[in-house]
């Protein structure tokens, strides 16, 4: 998580009182009972944060990691909302668009693997703690495999 440069002070990201690292980086453990349940993190620039949220959350309300890896998602930036299933639009209205003054984008279709999957919105890997065992799982929008290497 070092993302400063140390070297040279005049750089803009200089490691100096309240500087920002110039990283996404997000890896995440939740814990429940003082127990760690859920460890993930993602590739995707900008798209990390989004992303690592998007499946923790769902997670904490359904805890079945496989799919979750699997459902779309969504990202905003500035004023544009980034919508990896088109279908998924029909969830925001227009009166909402209209008053944050919002507009759906979506990245270029080339981009698309298996199932209509995109690489651009991240590509979480995790292990979590389900039915008291763990589950590896890599998501089929990039690169990776889940290999289970131990068992309680």
């Amino acid at each position: 998580m070092d993302d400063f440069i140390f070297e040279n002070p005049d750089h803009p990201f200089a490691i100096r009182p309240n500087a920002m690292a110039y990283s996404s980086m997000s890896p995440t453990i939740v814990q429940e009972n003082d127990e760690n349940v859920l460890v993930l993190g993602s590739p995707g620039s900008s798209r990390i944060i989004s992303s690592v949220a998007q499946v923790t959350a769902k997670w904490i309300e359904n805890k079945s990691i496989n799919s979750l890896i699997k459902a779309s998602r969504i990202h905003v930036s500035g004023n544009a909302i980034y919508m990896e299933n088109k279908k998924d639009t029909s969830l925001i209205g227009a009166n909402f668009l209209k008053k944050y003054d919002l507009q759906f984008r979506f990245p270029k279709e080339g981009l698309v693997v298996g199932n209509g999957l995109n690489p651009y919105y991240g590509g979480i890997h995790a292990i979590a703690k389900q039915d008291n065992s763990w589950f590896g799982v890599a998501d089929p929008r990039r690169d990776g495999k889940a290999i289970v290497i131990f068992d309680e």
